[in-house]
């Protein structure tokens, strides 16, 4: 994963109104050779501020329409809606189409928008979730975190481990410290903290689901799972620190036989809140 990061960031080529990303891209959740929906979604903003960089991104849509793949490139093909703030994008990988978004911008600067963050201490006083997986005596959710515990992409850090880990029934959102993986910051040439946001955004979109699950007793309806669309507002684009720690709070409360919506908010390290995020997914009882 180490070696997509860059490709996550900068396009390969521009022309037109076309952006190109190539491979490698990052894996998702169910499959490491499945595109993440996350790099799908931080692309379309990336895109859309490549060819309007005057502008700025209110708010990212995306639906998922079909499963791309970690190695071949991502066309990203931007068509401006005349009269209005919104720019449409269809998403294509060897010659089919994976997605379609929809961004609303403007050539104002936002006023921030006042959300409270959750109470967490400093992010470096909770272990990891590898140190906490090794301090565990229950293996039985390891197959569920370890995707979080090997990602190289973010370092995570729950609040409350047993929650996060399904050990405790708890209707209080989830709280998770989260940065890029130090071990690549050197690597990577500037990045810009909107693309980690909403990469961000979508990393462990499956772990509220499972919670509110297990809470309502139907722990066997999801095996794994996949999205179906991803919305994120932004309430800040300024100083948004790509390097620094992100409090995550994310919650899941609906389930419509095989669907389910996770709500997320995400706050710097200081607690001025960067987005809003409303995903739907779908539940799935077999496995990949």
């Amino acid at each position: 994963m180490g070696d997509s990061l860059p490709n996550v960031f900068f396009p390969a080529t521009v022309q037109g109104n076309v952006v190109r990303f190539n491979g490698p891209h990052i894996g998702g959740y169910a499959s490491l050779e499945r595109l993440f929906g996350g790099q799908t979604a931080a692309q379309i903003e990336k895109a859309a501020r490549t060819l309007h960089p005057e502008c700025v991104v209110l708010t990212v849509k995306v639906n998922f329409i079909g499963p791309g793949n970690v190695r071949d490139p991502i066309d990203y093909v931007g068509t401006d809606i005349p009269e209005t703030d919104f720019l449409i994008f269809d998403v294509w990988q060897n010659e089919k189409q994976i997605a379609s978004g929809k961004i609303g911008r403007s050539s104002d600067l936002m006023q921030p928008m006042i959300s409270v963050a959750p109470k967490a201490k400093n992010p470096l006083f909770y272990p990891t979730v590898t140190e906490c997986m090794r301090a565990h005596k229950d293996d039985s959710p390891w197959t569920l975190l370890t995707f979080i515990a090997n990602s190289t992409l973010f370092e995570t850090r729950p609040i409350d481990f047993e929650h996060f880990s399904f050990q405790r029934d708890q209707s209080e959102p989830l709280v998770i410290w989260f940065r890029l993986r130090p071990p690549f910051l050197d690597l990577l040439p500037k990045v810009d903290g909107q693309t980690v946001a909403v990469m961000l955004s979508d990393f462990i979109v499956p772990q509220p689901a499972f919670i509110n699950l297990i809470r309502n007793g139907s722990r066997g309806d999801m095996e794994r799972c996949a999205s179906l669309n991803h919305i994120v507002t932004f309430h800040t684009v300024d100083d948004i620190d790509p390097y620094g720690w992100f409090l995550y709070e994310s919650s899941c409360n609906s389930h419509s036989m095989n669907r389910f919506l996770v709500e997320t908010k995400i706050f710097d390290s200081k607690g001025k809140s960067l987005l809003c995020s409303l995903q739907e997914g779908v539940a799935l009882k077999e496995q990949m």
